[in-house]
């Protein structure tokens, strides 16, 4: 009978071993097939989901330097027709500006106007509530989904200044501050419908410029 115990343990131990290996090897691997898998079986859970996308972020930041599969970018934006109006829907929006422009894929840029401007209306309320980097990254992936085309590599320039003391440059908080702004103001028009505005330059009064990347 002990024996028969410790036999069985050993099974679950063994099969406990092959299915986080196979995680995280599905995790470290994400163009696998395996890879696919796992996405899509930790994606299943609808109360997990903004923080398995989390994890999955982490995890292609360790493996394949927040490189991800254009299926799941296509997975991704599909699923925001789904979800709009929850925590699901703001996740996926988050996750993509936290790969800024070197690493986000081409669905957002090329989903439906009406999609796009589901995600910037997501997007402006919470901007002073992200970091620097993340607010940047923002403004330029709104600028992406305003022209309908993608901004990969790209740049904000005009925000930052030289800074001394430091030798290099560093983020101008007044214009920073005053970019946001215009962002803000610019969706906010009572005037204009959502795709009129779409038709409108936010920064075209300023000294800013987002531009694509080579």
């Amino acid at each position: 009978m002990k024996k028969r115990i410790c036999g069985l343990i050993l099974i679950l131990l063994l099969l406990t071993g092959l299915i986080v290996g196979s995680i995280g090897f599905g995790l470290a691997e994400p163009r696998s097939s395996l890879g696919h898998i796992v996405f899509h079986v930790g994606y299943s859970i609808p109360a997990s989901r903004p923080s398995f996308l989390s994890l999955y972020q982490w995890a292609i930041k360790k493996g394949e330097g927040g490189y991800f599969p254009s299926s799941v970018d296509q997975f991704l934006i599909n699923r925001l027709w789904e979800c709009e109006g929850t925590a699901e829907f703001d996740a996926i929006i988050d996750f993509h500006i936290r790969q800024n422009s070197s690493r986000w894929g081409d669905a957002p840029a090329e989903a439906h106007e009406t999609l796009r401007i589901q995600i910037i209306v997501s997007i402006i309320p919470r901007l002073d509530n992200m970091t620097h980097y993340e607010a940047v990254s923002a403004m330029v992936l709104m600028e992406s989904l305003r022209r309908g085309e993608p901004i990969h590599k790209g740049g904000f320039s005009g925000l930052h200044t030289w800074n001394h003391s430091r030798d290099s440059m560093i983020l101008d908080q007044n214009k920073f501050s005053l970019a946001k702004q215009k962002f803000a103001e610019w969706w906010a028009s009572e005037r204009l419908t959502p795709k009129q505005k779409m038709m409108i330059d936010p920064l075209s009064a300023t000294e800013f410029k987002i531009y694509d990347g080579p």
